[in-house]
């Protein structure tokens, strides 16, 4: 077979247009002793021999990457389980506070719900002024003053709203 016939197949086999007999033609012409492959083949025969090793890895590689595999795989589980009973405990944590104010919340609305005392309304009541005349005077001051507060007030507003 000559290098020109070789490089068609080659293009072929890139573009995936290859049969399988011509691969093993290409594999028998290109991966043999340095000293049988042409001169001018030598760039391609380094490259199929390249490709050729990705599609056949080595047995040795092969398991070398298994073994570190597992090894990380055991590693990630380890810290899997160490993150799962760190997050158990920090959730029993969460679940222990909110028990812990619910019922510090509970006992605290029985408490004020059944303290002993008398009730505000049941305050006995009693009047300020014995006599009615003096009771009647210190409503009246207290309306005058009310009064006076309340037109010093609407005078401020009416100021406001005449500005307007």
């Amino acid at each position: 077979m000559d290098a020109q016939e070789i490089k068609t197949l080659l293009n072929k086999y890139d573009n995936g247009m290859t049969t399988p007999a011509e691969e093993r033609l290409l594999e028998t012409t290109l991966t043999g002793n340095e000293g049988e492959v042409a001169e001018e083949l030598a760039p391609d025969a380094a490259y199929f021999e390249a490709l050729h090793r990705l599609q056949m890895p080595d047995e040795r590689v092969g398991q070398e990457f298994v073994t570190r595999l597992s090894r990380h795989v055991d590693q990630w589980n380890a810290v899997e389980k160490s993150s799962g009973s760190r997050a158990r405990r920090m959730s029993l944590r969460v679940v222990g506070m909110v028990a812990a104010s619910l019922l510090l919340l509970f006992s605290l609305g029985i408490y004020l719900n059944n303290r002993q005392g008398q009730p505000a309304m049941m305050v006995e009541q009693r009047d300020t002024f014995n006599n009615p005349e003096d009771a009647a005077a210190a409503a009246g001051k207290a309306l005058a003053k009310f009064s006076s507060a309340l037109n010093k007030g609407l005078d401020k507003v009416n100021n406001v709203n005449q500005k307007y």
